[in-house]
């Protein structure tokens, strides 16, 4: 296995510098990924929530060593989970973003804040959900790229969202889905299943 350039070393750093040193973190490559694998590997980093944090944060690293399909995008994942997980499902959640990071090449189109990746499987955590939306920072005080000395990488906040907020994104789009969770008070961290249809 070639080691990591620059660029994702660097990468590696900031993940780091903003989250901490975590020492959860499991390696996915072509011998213990099924289907589809573009990418060498991918390693999947897992920060536990914690007392002062009540989410679990996962985030890929080495998705950006390689520019996305038709363009010059470089891009890491990073999905959050309300509360504790269980090994199990750890295992699993990062077991899924490792194969959405191969997304770009499977599919060959770049992926990119906005977008929907449809019928994304089954989602870990997420039972009710069967697409992700690749979102960008919450906040104007949030966080979503990683500026390296080579190219800035971009940070897609991977947000489970089941059928009814699906159709609601790609017919009337992003605001009127944040119109929506503010309305219903959706946790975007939690499964939808006690939510009714918009």
């Amino acid at each position: 296995m070639s080691p990591p350039s620059r660029l994702v070393k660097q990468v590696f750093r900031e993940q780091t510098e903003r989250y901490g040193d975590t020492g959860h973190a499991l390696t996915f490559d072509s011998s213990t990924l099924h289907g589809f694998t573009a990418l060498e590997s991918v390693l999947v980093r897992v920060w536990p929530a914690d007392a002062e944090v009540d989410v679990t944060t996962f985030m890929t690293t080495g998705m950006s060593e390689r520019t996305m399909p038709g363009s010059t995008l470089r891009a890491e994942l990073h999905l959050g989970v309300r509360g504790s997980v269980d090994p199990e499902t750890t295992e699993r959640v990062c077991r899924f973003l490792a194969g959405l990071a191969q997304e770009p090449w499977r599919s060959l189109r770049a992926l990119d804040w906005g977008q929907v990746v449809e019928n994304a499987g089954r989602i870990p955590a997420f039972p009710h959900c069967s697409s992700v939306l690749l979102h960008p920072r919450f906040s104007s005080e949030g966080w979503d790229t990683f500026e390296t000395t080579e190219q800035p990488v971009k940070l897609l906040f991977v947000v489970p969202i089941p059928e009814s907020e699906r159709r609601i994104v790609q017919e009337r789009g992003l605001e009127a889905l944040h119109a929506y969770w503010e309305q219903r008070g959706v946790d975007v961290l939690a499964d939808r299943s006690a939510l009714p249809s918009p």
